[in-house]
């Protein structure tokens, strides 16, 4: 799953990190500060994801899924 977030800072890197990092279910996650992306590895719906990406105050965006 790939989301395009707006992120301006490593602190925006952080909070989106830990804040997945609390879900079970995630294999694996990619932050990019550089490429405003988030990529994941995970059996759950995007809509949780992107959910607790917003969370952080981040706008997501569904770039690809599958």
């Amino acid at each position: 799953v790939e989301f395009a977030v707006d992120m301006t800072c490593n602190n925006c890197v952080d909070k989106v990190q830990k804040t997945l990092g609390e879900l079970k279910g995630i294999e694996s996650v990619d932050v990019s500060l550089e490429r405003g992306t988030v990529v994941l590895q995970t059996d759950l719906p995007y809509s949780i994801i992107q959910e607790k990406i917003e969370s952080t105050g981040k706008r997501a965006v569904l770039k690809g899924y599958g």
